[in-house]
């Protein structure tokens, strides 16, 4: 029965007492098996437990990390180990200020402590650009195992919320111009210039112009509210490219007047590709409106192509200012300007 305890003790949870002929012994030795069965499903429920557990925070979208009393880090999950670029598995047995630098998760983390009442923050991150919503929560009674951390990341609303800003900074800046045009052009009229044929002739033409470039704003409004919907019709058909491209050209000379800026296409004629054509043309139309924007008269813009696996790569390459390397990470940011001064 010593061995049985002391097997048990060490570890060994499948060890069975033998139950002898005696009574008295056969009935201890049953005490003893039932015990360690019941030791066994408990470890064995535990350990399913403990499984679980660590399965549910590794799959939690927001990031968790559990610190003694002397901030020590007892437990971290995969998204606070992310969030923090860092190792979860190296970093529990450290100390929190040694793992995390900001001050302010660690003066949340400090308050928590002391005062053993629920503390929250939000935190920006400046090394990972990042915004945070920092929750610390005491655990135990007076936090006597110290606290909980939960970190919840906002930086995706927050790029949002500073999008939608600057979009209607940015409209309202571009309507405002046209419509202050017009206000001009109908007050001048109203003041007597329609008695001129000739001016009152050019305002009408101007006026309609800004009309266009309004509704034109309008319908790029409307179709980006269908696309992010979902209610925008896709109809894909196969298409030859170089001849696309050629248009995109023509109609960019046209309307910037920019028939002398050396525009060329090296698109091969061979070139085939699956693509909605309205949709390709205002993309190629919008690229080289953007390269013709900041290259001089004396520059040069090339078109070419590359084929990729099943797909069609274009370059729209210019020799103009370019873009500073600070900026090239938010290329693809909607609404992004380098120059925020520009509209």
């Amino acid at each position: 029965m010593t061995a049985g305890a002391t097997k048990i003790e060490s570890g060994d949870l499948t060890y069975r007492v033998l139950v002898s002929l005696n009574e008295e012994t056969a009935e201890l030795a049953d005490a003893f098996n039932l015990m360690a069965d019941t030791i066994s499903e408990m470890v064995e429920n535990i350990s399913n437990d403990r499984d679980t557990i660590s399965a549910v925070l590794n799959t939690m979208a927001d990031g968790v990390i559990s610190i003694d009393r002397e901030g020590v880090i007892t437990l971290i999950n995969q998204t606070a180990a992310e969030t923090f670029i860092i190792s979860a598995a190296d970093t529990v047995g450290m100390r929190i200020s040694e793992v995390i630098r900001d001050h302010e998760i660690l003066q949340l983390y400090a308050k928590c402590l002391q005062s053993s009442t629920l503390q929250r923050a939000e935190v920006e991150i400046p090394e990972t650009r990042s915004f945070l919503s920092v929750t610390a929560t005491p655990l135990g009674q007076e936090s006597e195992r110290g606290a909980l951390l939960t970190i919840h990341d906002l930086t995706g609303l927050r790029q949002i919320e500073t999008t939608r800003k600057e979009f209607v900074s940015n409209v309202s800046h571009e309507l405002r111009s046209p419509i202050s045009s017009i206000r001009a052009m109908v007050e001048t009229l109203e003041d007597g210039a329609i008695d001129d044929k000739k001016v009152a002739s050019d305002f009408i033409m101007r006026i309609q112009k800004e009309v266009e470039r309004m509704t034109s704003m309008v319908d790029v409004l409307l179709e980006l509210s269908r696309i992010e919907s979902g209610q925008e019709v896709v109809n894909m058909a196969p298409l030859q490219l170089k001849p696309k491209v050629e248009e995109a050209i023509e109609l960019v000379k046209r309307s910037e007047g920019t028939e002398d800026l050396n525009i060329t296409s090296e698109i091969q004629s061979d070139i085939n590709v699956v693509a909605q054509s309205d949709k390709l043309l205002q993309i190629l139309v919008n690229l080289l409106q953007n390269a013709i924007k900041f290259t001089s008269t004396d520059g040069s813009v090339i078109v070419r192509s590359r084929v990729s696996d099943k797909h069609v790569l274009i370059d729209v390459e210019d020799n103009g200012t370019g873009i500073a390397s600070e900026h090239l990470p938010h290329v693809f940011e909607r609404f992004y300007k380098a120059d925020r001064s520009r509209r």
